[in-house]
This record gives structure tokens, sequence and C-alpha cells, in this order.
């Protein structure tokens, strides 16, 4: 997708993002999962700065953004799941929809896990 610029496509950025977050979770898998995040994490860098003039730009939705923190999370990269975090807070009206339950969850139990403070606490604000 990110060879080819396919990433102006919703449905294939959604699909993409929906598969890589289920098959995190499989111990099978663990080795892609490092690869995943950095996809997951262009995806997302590509997304947060198009271009503001474009005629058709994408929108998150609570989907995409819930899956994209999974993958980072099971990537032990959850300084960028923050980031994904504060983007569903900032700007609550520009996102469709809301992350699963299982997102937030899982960066609840990270952030308690690391002994985070702040991060847990965002979860609850």
């Amino acid at each position: 997708m990110i060879i080819f610029d396919q990433t102006y496509r919703e449905t294939l950025v959604s699909l993409l993002l929906s598969i890589m977050s289920s098959y995190t979770s499989s111990s099978e898998f663990r080795p892609l999962t490092d690869t995943f995040a950095d996809i997951a994490w262009k995806v997302w860098n590509i997304i947060e700065t198009q271009d503001p003039e474009r005629t058709k730009k994408i929108s998150w939705t609570g989907q995409m953004l819930g899956n994209i923190i999974i993958i980072l999370l099971k990537a032990s990269r959850i300084d960028d799941a923050f980031q994904i975090l504060k983007k569903l807070l900032q700007s609550p009206l520009d996102i469709l929809g809301v992350p699963d339950i299982d997102a937030l969850k899982l960066f609840l139990d990270c952030s308690v896990e690391r002994n985070n403070a702040v991060m847990s606490l965002v979860c609850f604000n």
C-alpha cells in the first residue's frame, strides 16, 4: 500500500489495519508484529500529513485508530500508541465512531504494567 501509494483508499487502509491487528495477537505471527507496527505507523504519518487541499482526504474512524493502537501496543511501542490516543481525545469530532473497547483496555493494561500513571489516567478522563 505504501509503495504503490494506495494509502488514500480508505477501505483498503481500514482492511489492512484490521487484518494486521488480528494477526498481531497470535504468537505464531510474532516475528511480523514489529513489521506490522512499522507499516501502521507509516500509514498513520502519511494520513496525518496528507495535503489539506486534496479532494479525496481520508477521515479516521475509531475502528482504524483502535487497530493502530493494538498493533503498536503488541509491538511494545506504547509512546506511539499514546500519540494515537491523544488524537482520539483532542479531536473527537473529526473521528467517525469509537475504537473497540479491547484497544482501550489493552492500552490501560500496558500503561498500568509500566507503572505510568499519566497514561493510565488518560484512559479515565
